[in-house]
C-alpha cells in the first residue's frame, strides 16, 4: 500500500503529514467535545521498552495508553446490572433445572465473561496509523468516517483503503494522551482526498463546512 506524500497531497491548506518514522512535525493539539475536555491531558513520556508492537513496518508507536477506566467502569455496572437482572428472570420462571442457585450461578458467569471481554485494552497510535487490541487502520488513508451511537456514547468508526476497520470510543480516543493529535490531523486529510463522511460524523467532529468544503485550521471546537 503506497504511502501518502507530504508534498503532493491534495489537502495542502491543512497542517503537513507528519513523518511516519519520527512523527515531525508534531500535529496541532487537536480539539476536544466541550463536555470532556477535562479528561484530556497532555501526552506524556512513556517508557519506550513498554510500548505495543506496531503494525507498520518502520513506523513506530509513538502514543499510546490503556482505554479510559470511565469506559470499564460504565461496562462493569452494565453488566452486573444485566447479570442481576438475568438471575432474577430465572429465579422468577422457577424452572426446577434452573433453581435460584443456578441461575444466579449463570448471571454472574454470564457477568464475568462480559467484564473479561470489555477489559481495558492499549489504545496507540503512529504517526500515520492507529490501533485498538489487535485492529488497526492507517488514518491518511480512510475511505470512511462515521459516528454511530452506542450505550457508552458517540463511537468512531474508521475504515481504510485495505478494507480494514476500526470502532472506538470517542471519548476514549480524545483523552488518550498525544493520540487524538495524530487521530484528528489523518482524518481531516483524507476527508480532504475524497473519504466518505456521514453526517453525524461531520456535526461531530467538524470535518466540512458550507458547499462540503474542507475546513482547515483548529479554531473550531467539535459540536
Amino acid at each position: 500500500m503506497s504511502e501518502p506524500d507530504e508534498t503532493t497531497n491534495a489537502a495542502s491548506a491543512l497542517p503537513p503529514i507528519p513523518n511516519g518514522r519520527t512523527g515531525k512535525p508534531a500535529p496541532p493539539r487537536a480539539p476536544v467535545m466541550p463536555e470532556w475536555a477535562a479528561d484530556a491531558e497532555p501526552h506524556h513520556a512513556r517508557d519506550p521498552a513498554k510500548a505495543p508492537v506496531s503494525p507498520v513496518t518502520g513506523q513506530p508507536t509513538l502514543v499510546w495508553d490503556y482505554t479510559s477506566t470511565t469506559t470499564f467502569l460504565k461496562l462493569v455496572v452494565i453488566a452486573v446490572v444485566l447479570g442481576a437482572l438475568a438471575g432474577s428472570v430465572l429465579q422468577a420462571l422457577n424452572i426446577p433445572s434452573s433453581g435460584p442457585t443456578y441461575g444466579w450461578l449463570a448471571a454472574g458467569t454470564g457477568t464475568v465473561m462480559g467484564l473479561i471481554q470489555v477489559r481495558p485494552r492499549k489504545l496507540a497510535a503512529g504517526a500515520r496509523w492507529l490501533t485498538l487490541g489487535k485492529r488497526n487502520v492507517r488514518v491518511y488513508e480512510l475511505t470512511k468516517v462515521d459516528i454511530k451511537p452506542s450505550i457508552l456514547g458517540p463511537t468512531l468508526h474508521l475504515t481504510d483503503k485495505s478494507g480494514a476497520a476500526i470502532a472506538v470510543q470517542l471519548r476514549d480516543a480524545q483523552t488518550t494522551p498525544g493520540v487524538w493529535d495524530y487521530v484528528y490531523l489523518g482524518v481531516f486529510h483524507s476527508v480532504a482526498n475524497g473519504a466518505d463522511v456521514t453526517d453525524r460524523a461531520n456535526n461531530t467532529l467538524s470535518l466540512r463546512g458550507p458547499g462540503g468544503t474542507v475546513r482547515p485550521g483548529y479554531d473550531r471546537e467539535p459540536s
